[in-house]
């Protein structure tokens, strides 16, 4: 046998393995309806059972029958249909036992059919000079695509991590607005001011935070060649997006619209690196699917 028909068994076992897993797949789906169909007929077994039952035990029901001289009539009635439901569920049981041996012969199959390619596509890759160089082009992509998922696993986390300090920041500066809301239209005062800027305070720091979790998830995003130009808008000072006020500076509506930008701001931060990070998902999806579909041996 020759390179190229050796190939070829390979192709014709994988089609095989494939109209397998197709017809269990199927098998699967009828198992699992007729079990749900066998459920149904037990609960009509048991409920025709229990009127068998009631009739036979001594009950008000089976008195009043017997007076009417209707005793026996209704008696014969309901253990007929209970047979016909005993019936009816032995012959569906019968049958599901049917398609489990099916599933099962399929299973079996497809397992050795997996393990009889396996084999064939390991000795491909050793016994002909173009399955040997064949396996070394896939080992050097194996260990390219897991340099790549790793590169990817690393840019994930980073966009992660930003996004959580970005969220906890918005909720920090969310929670400042609402103080300062107060403070504008009911005069909260001394309290009011103290909370808020304790709560600002608080969001300047987890925006210090933000600011490296971003330098670095940008340099993560450069070895999986992605470009991430978003950037919060005057991060550079604390004058202007960081500091948002001093008491006896600005006033309370002043204040309560300058954190009202900043939430803006990080809403469209957290919206734009939230797509990033949904992009890094496919690609790492993509090249698992990759990985899968390189052979093992």
């Amino acid at each position: 046998m020759n390179y190229q028909e050796a190939v070829n068994e390979i192709l014709e076992l994988k089609e095989e393995i494939r109209v397998m897993e197709y017809k269990a797949q199927e098998a699967t789906k009828s198992y699992e309806e007729r079990v749900k169909e066998l459920n149904r007929y037990k609960a009509e077994l048991n409920e025709e059972k229990m009127d068998v039952e009631q009739l036979e035990n001594v009950s008000f029901s089976k008195i009043l029958y017997k007076i009417a001289g209707k005793y026996e009539e209704k008696y014969q009635k309901e253990y007929q249909e209970y047979l016909t439901a005993k019936r009816k569920y032995d012959e569906y049981a019968i049958d599901i036992q049917q398609v489990k041996e099916a599933l099962e012969h399929y299973r079996r199959e497809i397992n050795a059919k997996q393990l009889e390619l396996q084999e064939k596509q390991a000795n491909l890759r050793t016994i002909y000079k173009e399955g040997q160089e064949l396996a070394q082009k896939e080992e050097e992509e194996r260990k390219r695509l897991y340099r790549q998922k790793k590169e990817l696993d690393e840019a994930i986390q980073a966009t992660n991590r930003v996004l959580n300090l970005a969220k906890q920041a918005m909720d920090e500066y969310s929670s400042a607005k609402s103080w300062a809301t107060y403070d504008t239209f009911f005069n909260g005062g001394l309290i009011a001011d103290m909370v808020k800027y304790s709560k600002v305070d608080h969001a300047a720091e987890i925006s210090n935070q933000l600011k490296s979790a971003s330098t670095m998830m940008k340099k993560e995003l450069s070895d999986v060649k992605m470009a991430f130009t978003c950037e919060l808008d005057n991060m550079k000072d604390g004058t202007r997006f960081w500091d948002i006020a001093f008491d006896n500076v600005f006033t309370d509506w002043n204040v309560r619209n300058r954190l009202g930008e900043n939430i803006d701001q990080l809403a469209s931060y957290i919206g734009k690196v939230g797509q990033i990070s949904s992009e890094l998902q496919k690609e790492r999806s993509t090249v698992e699917q990759k990985l899968n579909m390189l052979p093992r041996y």
